[in-house]
C-alpha cells in the first residue's frame, strides 16, 4: 500500500505553488534594483541659479565710506524716552545725535566687511589718536558701527 502522507498536497510540500511565487518575487526585486540603479546613473540637469535679484558685486563695498544713522520712523513715546535719556530728541529724518565712544556726532569713516550672512561697518579711524599701532594699516578695523544681516 502506498504511503498516504506523500500523496497529500499541502502548501508546504507543493512545489507547483511555491515556485511561481518565488519567481515573481525575485523578478520584482531584480526590477526594483535595476530601476534604482538606472535612476542613480541619470545625468544631472542644468545648474540652477539661486542668486537673488538685485545682486551687487562685493567690490562696491571696498574703500572708505562715510556713515551715519538716520531716523526713519519713530512714535512720540519713544522719542520722549530717548530725549529724556539725554541723547537729544529725535524726529523722522534726523541723523543720530551723539556717539558716546568718540564723544562726537556719529558721522564716521568706515570700511565695510562682507562676512557670511552679515555686512559689518567698522570705523576706519581711531577714536583716540595713537591708541592703536595698526591704525594706518588699510585693513584696520576699529569700533563696529553697524551690522546688517542678509540671506
Amino acid at each position: 500500500m502506498r504511503n498516504q502522507t506523500n500523496s497529500l498536497r499541502t502548501p508546504e510540500n507543493d512545489t507547483m505553488t511555491q515556485h511561481p511565487l518565488r519567481t515573481v518575487g525575485r523578478f520584482l526585486l531584480l526590477t526594483a534594483i535595476v530601476a534604482w540603479a538606472a535612476v542613480g546613473c541619470i545625468e544631472p540637469g542644468p545648474r540652477i541659479n539661486r542668486v537673488q535679484t538685485n545682486l551687487i558685486d562685493k567690490s562696491v563695498f571696498e574703500g572708505e565710506w562715510w556713515f551715519t544713522h538716520t531716523t526713519i520712523g519713530l512714535d512720540d513715546s519713544t522719542a520722549w524716552a530717548i530725549g529724556q535719556a539725554g541723547s537729544g530728541a529725535p524726529w523722522p529724518g534726523a541723523t543720530a545725535n551723539f556717539d558716546i565712544a568718540s564723544q562726537s556726532g556719529v558721522v564716521g569713516r568706515i570700511r565695510w566687511v562682507v562676512d557670511e550672512g552679515f555686512l559689518f561697518a567698522y570705523r576706519s579711524t581711531e577714536i583716540v589718536q595713537g591708541s592703536s599701532a595698526d591704525a594706518r594699516d588699510p585693513g584696520f578695523r576699529g569700533q563696529p558701527l553697524a551690522a546688517y544681516r542678509f540671506n
